[in-house]
Formats: C-alpha cells, structure tokens, sequence
C-alpha cells in the first residue's frame, strides 16, 4: 500500500497538556505547540472532516467554546456565556457541537449558532 499519512487527520494526535501548568494545546505527529496560555482551558474535541478543533475555556470570568484550525490559524470563539462547562463533543457529519452547562445538556451549530438546550436538569439516564 504504502504512501505518506502524515497529512492524514486520522494519524494526528491532539491533547491538552496540563503537566506543570503550562495549559498548552499541542498536536502531533511531530509534536508542535497549536496555542499556548489558554487560559484554564479543559475539553478538547476534534473535527476531524473540516480539520478543527474546538475546546472550552475561561476568561474574565466568562467561558466560552473556541476554535481554530489543527495548525492553529484562525482561531475564533463560537458560543459565549457558559457557565458551568463539564465537557464537549463534536459530531462532525452533523455539522455540530455539544456540551454540557451545569445539569444541561446543550447543542449547536459548528459555528455556534443554533444554540438550543438539548436535557435540562437530568438525574436519571435517558432511555430511548
């Protein structure tokens, strides 16, 4: 078969690197620095067709859901005025994202529009 799967977005890694507070996101194959103090940054989802990501974090006492592209370049803030974000999803083929706020369950558009509360104040599992 052969060929170069470096540009491959299926053999590019991505994390947080929370180690010795640096609050980093970095990328690999070779591993390279996207951005750098994020400011307490957690939750970080990939879109793997469009070639984004996207991640929460807080500043001034707002946080927010960010993107940007895997290199870094244009990075944007897509959904303001999160108050108690626990994690993030993307669904690519969707076209969309997903978080949670406190006991909500939230939706929207890869751009941040559409925002729409999915489950609000769910104890139980939802069955379907």
């Amino acid at each position: 078969m052969g060929g170069n799967k470096q540009n491959n977005v299926s053999s590019l890694l991505a994390g947080l690197d929370m180690s010795n507070r640096e609050n980093i996101i970095a990328r690999s194959p070779v591993i390279k620095t996207a951005f750098q103090d994020i400011v307490n940054c957690r939750g970080l989802a990939i879109d793997w067709l469009s070639r984004n990501m996207y991640w929460l974090s807080s500043e001034n006492d707002e946080t927010q859901i960010n993107a940007a592209r895997l290199d870094g370049s244009l990075k944007a803030t897509v959904v303001h005025g999160i108050d108690k974000p626990r994690c993030l999803a993307v669904h690519p083929t969707k076209g969309k994202i997903y978080w949670t706020d406190g006991s909500t369950i939230n939706m929207a558009n890869m751009d941040g529009s559409n925002r729409k509360v999915l489950h609000q104040n769910q104890r139980d599992p939802v069955v379907t």
